[in-house]
């Protein structure tokens, strides 16, 4: 049900003014009075709109223009009433769901028959539904590159990245769909790094050819010899509990999970693209400035795949966000909770400056989480975003839809602080900063990662990924703190802490890193990038890499303590461990179980003897328990003999309120993302 909403106007005048508001459009009124009390004259008192307790529908976002500006002295909030907590969804309620012939449960919804509302996400009982799709777990495999185009199909881009080759036997399970059909059916297709999302222009089953309505950012097989892919949104795929299916007749069906009942619970369809704009104008000066937002929840959005599919080279930065910031200056979203999307949560792009993003709870997301800033470098200091400080925020279970999006994600954007954030269940990198591939000059610097929560990333889904990803050079940027594990990859690149192409000017220190599948660290290319008292442990494949020599110093690594007990310590290969192109000094050495290791093919006598590890040593940590993730380390330990400086990774993760911590302490989700799980 919509509920009253009621809000309270604090105006220039001694007294208070109350009005009673039932409707979205009677807030959008309330915004406009503020208006109107602007224009009698200078803000004297800050503005407080304080809104009720209730369910509010958004069929459109809520926009807020220069006009709607407070000021430093007197600020505008919009907030939670005391002890409420609203919801602004962007989704409807679907109920009159019968029986079907088939025994699936069904209703009709003649918007979507009549072709005005066509979905792509659905929620039952809060959590996000299934697409019909196939496999229901696992992947199909490519076999190839399409050799020549379905003949009478259009080709709408090159052969190369708008075709691809499963077995016979695979297509023929799409085979057989109508034009409309196939135009609605998606074919996700898993690169390296990122995925891409495609209609079907055609089926050749004989020679196993799908066929895209447009291309892939990326040449298919550019970047390795294999590809995976899945199906979704085809009728003949809805054979398993959790999915749902919408048909071009308007016929919705929902095959319930055990203990549903479709006609009882909760089913939610978005609706609405976007929840929030902020819509200043960074070069004219008419910014958005001086709001505060509190205590409000936002939830379920829309998005819908372009007829020409959907792909993206890196993270997704080309896609909307439920909430978009420009030209907006000192926001706050303070106590906010943000649900259930389609893309980003929330975008602060161009010429947005001082902003926080405080002790929020981003979760069920179907891309990233928070994005700052943007990939191209501002042509002035009007239109740079930065200074932006997202605070003991909760960012769980994201890229439900995009798995290449990231939790947070900083471009071409500097002075930004991360500090004290959970961020957990991702299938790609949880913190990335930089968007330079080399060491071009740009505006990202003086960032600072500090006393995160970064865990389980990955799962086996992508591949080349980091708990923190880093490119270009960021000086004066500085990761410190943080706590880092459980750090999986598809086929190579599951890292911890991960200096990417150009990576240069950054400090990595009291870091505590563990269980990643590739790594601790890997720096593929950089310079002079610091890596000091941080603890690496239990890497499955090698526990520090180098990827590239470099005619410089690329890193100094020292005061390190590394434990493992499987793969090498150095990295398959041996590139840019030699010479002085990596300056190492001053680390401690373990193998657990006893089996000899080498330094780039070297004896550690030999090792040290070339220049390298100068006052390091081969013991036992003597951690209290490794195997139970307790890294304190007990007394007599010999990392105090390399200047080895205890630092309590306890305080990495999120602070305050006991039930904030244990909201972040969950257990984390299956790992499904709304599509076969993987």
């Amino acid at each position: 049900m919509i509920r009253p909403l009621a809000f309270l106007v604090v105006a220039a005048s001694a007294h208070a003014i109350t009005m009673p508001v039932r409707s979205i459009d009677e807030l959008q009124a309330a915004r406009d009075s503020v208006r109107k009390l602007k224009a009698a004259g200078p803000l004297k008192e800050a503005v407080r709109i304080e809104i009720a307790d209730g369910e509010y529908a958004l069929t459109e976002p809520l926009v807020f223009e220069a006009q709607d500006s407070g000021t430093a002295e007197f600020p505008i909030t919009y907030a939670a009433a005391p002890g409420a907590r609203p919801l602004f969804t962007g989704g409807r309620k679907i109920t009159g769901f019968k029986a079907g012939a088939d025994g699936i449960p069904t209703v009709e919804i003649p918007e979507a028959r009549e072709g005005k509302w066509r979905f792509e996400a659905l929620w039952v009982n809060g959590a996000r539904a299934i697409r019909a799709g196939s496999p229901n777990t696992g992947y199909y495999d490519a076999t190839g590159a399409a050799q020549k185009a379905i003949e009478g199909v259009a080709l709408n881009g090159p052969l190369a990245s708008s075709a691809i080759n499963v077995s016979p036997e695979t297509a023929t399970l799409l085979a057989k769909l109508s034009a409309d059909e196939m135009r609605d059916t998606n074919v996700i297709v898993y690169h390296s790094w990122e995925t891409s999302r495609h209609r079907l222009a055609g089926v050749d089953a004989t020679h196993g050819t799908l066929q895209f309505t447009g291309p892939a950012r990326f040449d298919f097989f550019k970047f390795g010899p294999k590809h995976r892919l899945h199906f979704e949104n085809y009728r003949a795929a809805l054979d398993a509990p959790g999915e749902w299916f919408l048909a071009r007749n308007g016929t919705l069906f929902y095959m319930p999970r055990p203990g549903e009942k479709p006609e009882s619970a909760e089913v939610i369809a978005p609706l609405a693209t976007q929840w929030l704009v902020l819509r200043g104008d960074a070069e004219s000066g008419a910014r958005v400035e001086h709001l505060r937002f509190a205590g409000l929840r936002f939830a379920h959005q829309a998005w819908a795949l372009p007829e020409q599919g959907w792909s993206s080279g890196q993270a997704d930065p080309e896609l909307t966000a439920a909430i978009e910031a420009d030209g907006a200056n000192d926001i706050t979203f303070e106590n906010c909770e943000f649900a259930h999307t389609m893309t980003h949560a929330l975008r602060l792009r161009h010429g947005v400056r001082d902003v926080r993003v405080v002790q929020c709870h981003l979760h069920d997301l179907g891309a990233g989480g928070i994005y700052v800033g943007e990939t191209a470098i501002p042509k002035d200091d009007r239109g740079a975003t930065g200074h932006v400080t997202i605070d003991n925020c909760i960012l769980r279970s994201g890229g439900r839809h995009f798995p290449g999006s990231i939790g947070v994600w900083i471009g071409q954007s500097g002075d930004n602080a991360i500090t004290h954030c959970d961020i957990g269940d991702w299938f790609y990198t949880a913190i990335s900063t930089g968007w330079v591939w080399g060491f071009q000059e740009n505006p990202c610097r003086n960032n600072r990662i500090e006393y995160c929560h970064l865990h389980h990333l990955g799962w086996g889904v992508l591949s080349d990924l980091g708990a923190v990803y880093t490119l270009g050079p960021s000086a004066g940027s500085v990761i410190r703190g943080c706590r880092v594990h459980d750090i999986s990859s598809h086929s190579y690149g599951g890292w911890g802490l991960y200096n990417d192409e150009g990576s240069t000017g950054f400090l990595w220190e009291n870091n505590l890193v563990y269980r990643t599948k590739s790594g601790g660290y890997h720096q593929h290319y950089g310079k002079e990038n610091v890596v000091r008292n941080n603890i690496f442990a239990f890497a499955k494949e090698m526990q520090l890499r180098h990827s590239r020599d470099e005619p410089h110093l690329a890193f100094t690594f020292e005061r390190n303590i590394v434990l493992f007990d499987e793969g090498r310590l150095l990295g398959e290969g041996d590139a840019g461990w030699k010479g002085a192109q990596v300056k190492l000094a001053h680390n401690l050495y373990w193998r657990r179980d006893g089996k000899p290791f080498d330094f780039a093919g070297q004896s550690f006598a030999d090792w040290q003897a070339s220049g390298q590890d100068a006052g390091s040593l081969i013991a036992d940590p003597l951690f209290v328990d490794p195997d139970k993730a307790d890294f304190h380390l007990r007394e007599g330990s010999p990392a105090a003999k390399i200047g080895f400086v205890p630092f309590d990774y306890s305080q990495a993760g999120v602070t305050g309120d006991p039930a904030w911590k244990q909201l972040a302490a969950q257990p984390l989700p299956d790992v499904t993302f709304g599509e076969p799980q993987k």
